[in-house]
This record gives C-alpha cells, structure tokens and sequence, in this order.
C-alpha cells in the first residue's frame, strides 16, 4: 500500500464517523434544550437524566472536533498536497482556511476553548 492509498484508506470512514457524532450531537442538544437548567444557566440543579444528556453532549462534540482536527483535516490537506508532516496545528488550520476547507480558524479555535473549557463543567 502506497502512502496516498494509506491516507485513502484512513479518510474513508470518517464521513461515516462524522456524521453519526453529528446526528447523535444535535439529538442530545434538541433533548436538552428544553431542561429548565438549561434556560436558567443553573447546570449545579441538574438532574441525573439531565446531567447525562450533558455529558453527551461534551463527549460528542469533543469526539467530533478531534476527527476532524486530528484524522479528516490532516488527511485532505494530504491528499490536495497542501501540508507537511511536521506542520503546526495551526499552520494546518491556516492552510486549509486558505483553500477552503474550514471556514474560520478564528471560529476553530473558540470551539476548541469551549470543548477544553466543557471538561471542567460541574
């Protein structure tokens, strides 16, 4: 297996992958919403149920975010030749804003605080 059928291979699945933290993601939200703590900013009165939904919530945008940070965005920069293997992060997300494929690293980077600040939630 060459390098480029290499990357294929691990690119392929993630659509699939993205899509199912995808739809899960917007489940849970959709459930959640509609929690009293929710719309009080009260997330110390929660629930257990509601706690729950929570916590899925935070897993699944962090697994989502990962994916498309750590595999899918790698991997097209690879695949359109725009990266090198020893790039910064952030020289990777410039990149790809640049050609098109992320819309703002500014708005990536606030996801990103907002995930890692979801890992101290009560």
């Amino acid at each position: 297996m060459n390098k480029q059928d290499s990357i294929e291979f691990k690119l392929r699945p993630a659509p699939q992958e993205c899509w199912l933290h995808q739809t899960r993601l917007h489940t849970a939200w959709q459930e959640a919403v509609n929690f009293p703590s929710i719309k009080d900013l009260t997330i110390r009165d929660s629930n257990d149920v509601e706690v729950r939904m929570l916590d899925r919530i935070v897993v699944r945008f962090g697994k989502l975010q990962n994916l498309i940070g750590l595999r899918l965005l790698p991997a097209i920069l690879q695949i359109l030749q725009e990266r090198q293997e020893n790039d910064a992060f952030l020289d990777k997300l410039n990149r790809a804003e640049k050609i098109g494929v992320l819309p703002s690293v500014e708005n990536w980077i606030l996801l990103r605080e907002l995930r890692n600040q979801t890992d101290e939630y009560p």
